[in-house]
C-alpha cells in the first residue's frame, strides 16, 4: 500500500510538471496568437490605406482622361471652325472690296484724279489688313487661353 501511495505521489508530481509545461505552452501559444492578430490588424489597415490610394489614383486618372478627351474635342472643333472662319473673313473682305469699287465708281474725284483714289484704296486696304491681323492675333490669344 505504501508502494502504491508512493507511485501515486510520483505520478501526481509528474502530472503537475506536465500541467505546468502545458500551461506554459498555452501561454506561449496565446502570446503568439495575439501577435498574429495584431499583425493581421496592421496588415488589414495597410490594405485599406492602399485601397484608398488606388481609388484616389484611379479618380485622378479618370479626371485626366476626361480632361484629355475634352481637350481633343476642343482641338477638333477648332480645326473644323478655322476654315469656316477664314472663309467668312474672305467673304467679308470681298464684300468690302466690292463696296470700295462701287464707291470709287460713283465718286466724282476718281474720275478727276485717279492717282489720289488709288492712294485712298491702298490706305483702306492697308487698314483692312491691319484690322484683320489684329483680329487673328486676338483669336489666337483667345485660343491659347482655352
Amino acid at each position: 500500500l505504501k508502494s502504491l501511495l508512493r507511485d501515486y505521489e510520483q505520478e501526481k508530481v509528474l502530472l503537475r510538471k506536465e500541467l505546468e509545461e502545458i500551461q506554459s505552452e498555452k501561454e506561449a501559444l496565446q502570446s503568439d496568437l495575439l501577435e498574429m492578430k495584431n499583425a493581421n490588424e496592421k496588415t488589414r489597415l495597410e490594405n485599406q490605406n492602399l485601397l484608398i490610394q488606388v481609388e484616389e489614383v484611379s479618380q485622378t486618372c479618370s479626371k485626366s482622361e476626361i480632361h484629355n478627351e475634352k481637350e481633343k474635342c476642343f482641338i477638333k472643333e477648332h480645326e473644323n471652325l478655322k476654315p469656316l472662319l477664314e472663309q467668312k473673313e474672305l467673304r467679308d473682305r470681298r464684300a468690302e472690296l466690292i463696296l470700295l469699287k462701287d464707291s470709287l465708281a460713283k465718286s466724282p474725284s476718281v474720275k478727276n484724279d485717279p492717282l489720289s483714289s488709288v492712294k485712298e484704296l491702298e490706305e483702306k486696304i492697308g487698314k483692312n489688313r491691319l484690322e484683320r491681323g489684329k483680329l487673328l492675333l486676338q483669336k489666337k490669344e483667345g485660343e491659347l487661353l482655352l
